[in-house]
């Protein structure tokens, strides 16, 4: 199925495992996160199935150059079941809109493909997406209300942290349980999920537990790097010079070589009422996962956040994003004031 866009140089159409190759090119060619640590974010080998592994089902729309037939642009929305005011609900999370270098800065496109996307995606109640807040033009351009185009609602700021563990450093002990616990431990804050991601088994679960033997804190540790990678292209200002010396033994984190990926994982689903066993919890995961470069661990900022303050470790490094909510019509939701927001580092 195609979609004509108003311009008769691009087709919408929608992408699958088989454009795995086109849509790769795409990631490639991005510039990555802006600033003085630049950094790629790709999902090779196949951008599709990396994106179908945080959701049960995924739609990419695409605009091909009507000659050629090549992908030039995409967007993505990943499918998934999650809590929206004590309710599951289905979601839509918006990522991965690009365009290889020569059409970038174009939109006469954009219109149709969103409204391609929000067919092919009639039975999401919420979307909602992220936006590096260093990224300044996209956030500008999306912000502002358009013809044919959603509007973009800010909810909150988000802030994943990397880090590792501090060299020497003691970590207390996790206890092994299951995905079953965690899920019943997270409860049901805003934008957690309901079933965990297929990618995580009861072997990634990690809790900490009080002296009765209850769990008040847990997460799960996501090993993404088989279908999502960051890869440093850039070390500028401070990072330059911080890079030439063993930082990670201060338990920042360890800086990868450039072009390579990094190894890390992403802590999920993490929840726990106490700081302190929260404090504990991260300390244990960085311990054992001491022979990669960094963790990430990720939670909303401000009024927004849970409160957990230990789930900002101590000698990280931090990325600040924007939390947005998108409304293509009347029919779809929004977040109520006030409540407490929990996306996943690894879902996002």
């Amino acid at each position: 199925m195609s979609f004509p866009s108003d311009s008769s140089r691009w087709q919408v159409d929608l992408a699958g495992p088989e454009d795995g190759p086109g849509l790769a090119a795409i990631y490639a060619s991005d510039d990555g996160f802006p600033g003085n640590l630049q950094v790629r974010f790709t999902r090779g080998p196949n951008p599709y199935t990396s994106l179908l592994a945080e959701g049960d089902e995924v739609v990419v729309p695409i605009a091909r150059d009507s000659a050629s037939g090549r992908i030039v642009g995409m967007g993505a929305c990943v499918k998934r079941t999650e809590w929206i005011d004590g309710k599951p609900c289905r979601i839509g999370y918006l990522t991965g809109l690009k365009g290889l270098p020569e059409v970038r800065g174009r939109v006469t496109t954009f219109p149709a493909m969103f409204a391609f996307l929000r067919e092919q995606t009639r039975d999401v109640d919420l979307y909602y997406t992220t936006i590096l807040t260093k990224h300044t033009m996209a956030r500008r351009f999306l912000e502002t209300q358009r013809p044919g185009m959603p509007e973009y609602r800010h909810v909150g700021s988000y802030t994943t942290y990397f880090y590792r563990r501090r060299g020497g450093s003691a970590a207390a002990r996790t206890t092994p349980g299951t995905v079953e616990q965690l899920l019943q431990l997270a409860g049901r804050d805003n934008l957690r999920p309901v079933r965990a991601p297929s990618g995580l088994a009861d072997a990634d679960v990690r809790l900490m537990l009080d002296a009765e033997g209850r769990p008040v804190a847990g997460c799960a540790l996501w090993d993404q790097q088989e279908h999502k990678q960051y890869v440093v292209t850039r070390y500028g200002g401070v990072h330059a010079l911080a890079r030439r010396i063993p930082t990670h033994l201060l338990g920042y984190p360890r800086w990868p070589d450039l072009g390579v990926p990094a190894r890390c994982l992403s802590v999920a689903l993490l929840a726990g009422s106490s700081p302190t066993a929260i404090r504990r919890l991260l300390s244990s995961v960085a311990a054992e996962c001491e022979q990669l470069d960094f963790v990430m661990v990720g939670q909303m900022d401000g009024e927004t956040g849970l409160p957990v303050p230990g789930a900002r470790p101590a000698r990280s490094v931090g990325y600040s994003s924007e939390v947005y909510t998108v409304h293509f019509d009347e029919a779809c939701l929004g977040l109520t004031p006030g409540r407490p927001l929990a996306p996943d580092v690894g879902l996002l």
